[in-house]
């Protein structure tokens, strides 16, 4: 089904069952103890799309699902989402602790969908994480894991991006990084400043440091 402006959906449909299946990803390679994310499968189960949730637990088998050396399935997305959330979750560890004398303390998670990076990671004292999605996301995801008692790991500001309202969102002014759904390496230089554009990590520096940099 094609988007539209201002459409609407849930997560059991359109682009928010594209989130659920990459929650239910998570929730596998977590079973698989190849990432740690005791959060995914409470919000694939909480989301209740019987494929995804099956998925989750293990209950499928690839060869159950993914066609014969297809060049994408869910076995693949699995392998991909657990590459990208160590890679993730190390770079905002060593973002807190690493490059600046204060370390990094404010963290912004683009079209942040089912992402639990605001819940579990232990954030360094001081660290505001905001999440940019739209309000259903949000208000999905902090009941359901306030069902299952689970609370934040660090201050959690939401924006709704229909809404329009940047009251209390990121200081432009603070290092910051960003989590975007695309992971692009080779692009990643934690030595700089700058922003890291459209990279699945970024470090962020002041206002003035971007300039200079777009500048060169």
């Amino acid at each position: 089904m094609g988007r539209t402006e201002n459409d609407t959906w849930d997560l059991a449909s359109s682009v928010g069952a594209t989130a659920t299946m990459v929650a239910a990803s998570r929730a596998r390679a977590t079973r698989a103890a190849l990432i740690d994310d005791p959060l995914a499968e409470p919000l694939v189960r909480a989301v209740g799309i019987d494929f995804f949730i099956r998925w989750a637990s293990d209950e499928l088998r690839p060869e159950d699902v993914d066609l014969p050396d297809a060049p994408w399935g869910m076995q693949r997305m699995t392998d991909q989402q657990a590459a990208r959330t160590r890679y993730i979750d190390a770079f905002f560890v060593a973002a807190q602790h690493d490059g600046m004398p204060a370390g990094i303390r404010q963290v912004v998670i683009l079209t942040s969908g089912l992402d639990t990076r605001g819940y579990r990671p232990p954030w360094a004292r001081g660290t505001t994480v905001f999440e940019i999605d739209v309000a259903q996301v949000f208000a999905f995801k902090t009941t359901a894991l306030a069902e299952n008692y689970y609370c934040t790991a660090a201050p959690r500001r939401q924006a709704a991006t229909r809404e329009g309202n940047r009251e209390g969102f990121a200081d432009a002014e603070r290092h910051t990084c960003q989590a975007t759904r695309r992971v692009s390496g080779p692009r990643f230089h934690p030595e700089r400043r700058r922003s890291a554009g459209r990279t699945g990590a970024g470090r962020f520096g002041r206002r003035g440091d971007q300039d200079r940099g777009a500048r060169r």
